[in-house]
């Protein structure tokens, strides 16, 4: 439902980078950061985030709350850690 992006540097055919995902929240919404960096100097390329809502599977409404089965699954792996 919304995507940021703020650009600091392009990025080049053949360039090495790294792609960094973070899942800042779960529980209502998915947001999900991002940052990409050039692989060999560490510079920041990009940044940026989104966010996704869960959707009914019968009427195509939003949930404003994430599955159970996926709160479940982000809190086991959190505990993993």
């Amino acid at each position: 439902v919304d995507c940021h992006l703020r650009y600091v540097r392009s990025a080049r055919y053949g360039q090495r980078i790294v792609v960094r995902a973070t899942l800042m929240e779960y529980e209502n919404r998915l947001k999900i950061a991002y940052e990409i960096r050039d692989c060999d100097s560490g510079e920041r390329l990009t940044r940026g985030s989104t966010v996704q809502v869960a959707v009914a599977l019968d009427s195509g409404e939003m949930q404003f709350v994430s599955p159970e089965a996926l709160i479940k699954r982000v809190e086991k792996l959190r505990c993993a850690d």
